[in-house]
């Protein structure tokens, strides 16, 4: 039997969760492990510090992180390497110099971008950094992008033969069964008066937009709706911001605030929600995983037109297109969505074919497993 060929897996896992850990996540749990050796460096600051504080407690942590590096690479002269990058400025001559390091010992690299910000960040460089970044950048064999629309990061920086879609995925956990999908059509059918649960899943970063929900369930004050919010805190200054909010505007009946839900607990809010809400202009934002897991459950989405999502959803198919910072807006598509059960089910329909079709956990590892492959047979 061939021996599996080695990948070192350079990038964060959970916790905490956000996007680019719970994608890195799934990659390492999917059957992609079944066809190569998986060897990672998990670049949670706060697990480096753990792995190394008895002998390397007073060196920096990109040193620290450099260190572990250069051990794997020596241990287990892995095949390929590959890294989710950073998208400032500092960020990405940091992690470059993984790829410097890999290409030292005659590594094949890939890198990962997670988001939608290097195009900016490198526009926004001078002539001498803007070459340096592109040097650093053309290094690698391959750059991964989520979405066809984000391959503008790299337009006329490398060549476009060397970058490849991958679009994140929906973990197969949250993947409806046959049984789950018809109780939600059934639900849909119904038409029954009720309460309507608008569903907000992401870290409650300003400019992911809650606070723009916030401001729109003040437009929509009364029982018939209830707003759930679910993610992490910043910090503590911007809680307590948020909830002096829902005091002083007398809507704490109808918001709900959870820190964290994860596996079926997860799954049981997207299926128990009516609406999902991401009016996100995040600056890193790339294709949004909740997004694509409120479709999965047959969610109607309200969202930007912003890099990766205007690649899945479209206008009135799967959901509906609000402008940034715009409560108004957003009010007034979820009271067209509430008032009309039709559209609502022909959108939980379409988005569970979209994502079953596209977004699924074993399509995404598909795509990985023959993109490595083609990789490592290349001479190149």
């Amino acid at each position: 039997m061939t021996a599996k060929k080695t990948i070192l897996i350079v990038a964060p896992l959970p916790p905490p969760y956000h996007g680019m850990a719970t994608a890195t996540k799934m990659l390492c749990n999917s059957k992609v492990k079944d066809y190569f050796q998986l060897e990672i460096i998990n670049t949670n600051s706060s697990v480096l510090k753990q792995q190394w504080r008895f002998n390397l407690k007073r060196i920096g942590q990109i040193l620290k992180s450099w260190g572990v590096f250069l051990c794997k690479l020596a241990k287990y002269r892995p095949h390929l390497v590959y890294l989710t990058i950073a998208q400032s400025k500092v960020g990405f001559l940091k992690d470059s110099f993984f790829v410097v390091l890999a290409k030292l010992f005659r590594r094949k690299t890939v890198v990962h971008f997670h988001g939608g910000l290097f195009e900016l960040t490198y526009q926004q460089s001078n002539w001498l950094l803007q070459r340096l970044m592109a040097y650093l950048l053309d290094l690698n064999d391959v750059i991964i992008v989520l979405t066809d629309s984000l391959k503008s990061l790299t337009k006329g920086i490398i060549k476009e033969e060397k970058v490849w879609v991958i679009p994140n995925a929906v973990d197969r956990n949250l993947v409806m069964s046959e049984r789950e999908t018809a109780k939600i059509f059934q639900k849909l059918k119904e038409q029954k008066k009720r309460v309507f649960t608008i569903l907000y899943f992401s870290n409650l970063i300003m400019s992911k937009g809650y606070f723009d929900i916030l401001k729109a369930a003040c437009e929509l004050k009364t029982s018939d709706f209830k707003f759930l919010f679910v993610g992490s805190w910043p910090d503590q200054k911007e809680r307590q911001e948020a909830e002096n909010f829902v005091n002083n505007n007398h809507i704490a009946e109808i918001v709900s605030f959870i820190e964290l839900a994860l596996g079926d607990t997860k799954k049981e809010l997207f299926m128990n929600s009516d609406i999902f809400v991401l009016p996100t202009y995040y600056s890193i934002e790339g294709l949004p995983i909740s997004l694509l897991e409120a479709m999965a459950c047959g969610l109607p989405v309200i969202t930007t037109r912003y890099r990766g999502i205007q690649d899945v959803v479209s206008e009135g198919q799967n959901g509906f297109f609000v402008p940034a910072q715009d409560p108004i807006a957003i009010a007034e598509k979820i009271k067209l969505l509430s008032l009309n059960p039709q559209l609502r089910l022909k959108i939980a329909k379409n988005n569970i074919e979209k994502i079953n079709s596209n977004f699924t956990e074993n399509i995404f590892a598909n795509k990985f497993i023959a993109q490595f492959n083609t990789l490592l047979r290349s001479r190149n």
